[in-house]
């Protein structure tokens, strides 16, 4: 779950059977079901983690700009500091599960 506050809300939920989206914004509401990962879950899920993972010099994104929450089989994973690049690798890795994750780039600075 990604939420810029006022703004918009991004919910994204990965399984080996379906990924399911939601976005909203105020004005609007968009929400759908994909193919699974299938046999790429594993992979996909380390790829996301490691994206999440905070480098040095990368600095935290205020909670007042961005909350992000990450769960992995519907227990919250503790992603730490979360850095705008950070971000921005989480993102790429949704983009290349489907172009409908472009969307998430509109959260980025």
């Amino acid at each position: 779950m990604m939420i810029v506050p006022g703004m918009a809300r991004a919910d994204v939920m990965l399984t080996e059977d379906r990924v399911y989206y939601r976005f909203a914004t105020e004005d609007t509401l968009e929400d759908g079901d994909l193919p699974g990962v299938k046999e790429d879950y594993d992979r996909i899920e380390q790829q996301i983690k490691e994206a999440l993972t905070a480098r040095p010099g990368e600095e935290a994104v205020s909670p007042e700009e961005l909350k992000l929450t990450v769960f992995e089989s519907n227990v919250k994973y503790n992603t730490g500091v979360v850095t705008d690049e950070a971000l921005r690798r989480m993102v790429k890795v949704l983009c290349e599960v489907n172009d409908t994750f472009n969307y998430l780039k509109g959260f980025l600075k």
